[in-house]
């Protein structure tokens, strides 16, 4: 099916190789799956290859592309991860106005986590000095068991695996 050009098998085709599902992982293949597929508009293919490109540095303009492409399709978890990357300033300008808006963004499609990083980014986009916002926020960020924000989330935050491939697609 993935030879017939369907964008979704193409996609299924990279979340098998990025996982070993059935065969071994290979992380060239799955890329490459990844980007047929999002190039031809699959959006959890274009989060999934924005995903793996973020683990080099050296990609990570084009993992943020691919991530805000995701994100502009409507895709909760990429709203959130294009808040990551104006956070932290990977692949694109640091901008904390920007990284606010992506987590309110998320946030309204229903991300709780985002919610809490909307308010953080916001704080400390408002101090004059970063660290005071940062121990102003920390604590009740912390308390309230929200993980680091610099890392990005694969697709609903668990990734594909086998268990997730249900009506042949991985939710």
């Amino acid at each position: 099916a993935a030879k017939s050009n369907l964008p979704i098998a193409k996609y299924q085709l990279g979340a098998i190789y990025e996982k070993g599902i059935g065969v071994p992982e290979d992380p060239d293949q799955a890329r490459q799956w990844y980007a047929s597929a999002a190039t031809d508009g699959n959006q959890k293919a274009m989060h999934s290859l924005g995903v793996l490109l973020a683990a080099n540095p050296a990609q990570s303009a084009e993992a943020a592309r691919w991530l805000r492409a995701a994100a502009e399709t409507g895709l909760t978890d990429s709203q959130y991860n294009v808040g990551i990357l104006y956070e932290h300033g990977t692949g694109v300008k640091p901008d904390l106005t920007e990284a606010a808006k992506w987590y309110a963004i998320a946030s309204v499609n229903g991300d709780v986590e985002a919610r809490l990083q909307s308010v953080r980014a916001w704080a400390l986009r408002s101090f004059a000095w970063p660290w005071a916002a940062q121990r102003v926020c920390a604590r009740p960020i912390a308390a309230a068991g929200v993980p680091s924000t610099s890392a990005v989330r694969t697709v609903s935050g668990t990734g594909t695996d086998s268990s997730s491939f249900e009506n042949g697609s991985p939710s």
